[in-house]
This record gives C-alpha cells, sequence and structure tokens, in this order.
C-alpha cells in the first residue's frame, strides 16, 4: 500500500477514504495497517458470505467481470490457444 503509484487525494476526516479487500485480509495485523494509512476498511469477514447465504435461500454468489470473462472466453478454445 505503501508503492501504490496513483496519487491520493489529500485525507480529511470530511471525505475518509474506503479500502475494500477480501477474506485473506481479515487479521488484526491487516487492519491495523490499513488504518494506520488512514483508510477506512471494508474487509468481509470470514463465514460472512455463508451465513448470507443460510439466511436468504435465494442467494447466488456474484461473479467478478474479469472471471465471467475469463469463464467465457473458455467455452471457446480456438480464441484460447490464439
Amino acid at each position: 500500500m505503501d508503492c501504490l503509484i496513483v496519487e491520493r487525494p489529500e485525507v480529511c476526516p470530511q471525505r475518509p477514504q474506503g479500502l475494500c479487500a477480501d477474506k485473506g485480509y481479515d487479521y488484526p495485523s491487516a487492519r491495523q495497517a490499513i488504518t494506520d494509512r488512514h483508510y477506512t476498511p471494508h474487509v468481509r469477514s470470514r463465514g460472512e458470505e455463508r451465513a448470507e447465504r443460510a439466511a436468504n435461500p435465494g442467494y447466488r454468489a456474484r461473479r467478478w467481470v474479469v472471471e465471467a470473462c475469463h469463464s467465457w472466453l473458455n467455452r471457446f478454445r480456438k480464441i484460447l490457444v490464439r
């Protein structure tokens, strides 16, 4: 996080900046590193998706756009080889 290429806007309490992270960053030292750099952490905790799925029987997991695109390209082997 210290070597980000994109310049951040000026940090101010009126407009806090958030940082979204996945379950791999759900431990105290990672959360502390995020808050030390003046970000608001948005980290899904482990088991949160499973609990959401159990609470809503019609829940369907969403895929990232990149994963959906790779899946689509994977179905067309001729394009994948080239």
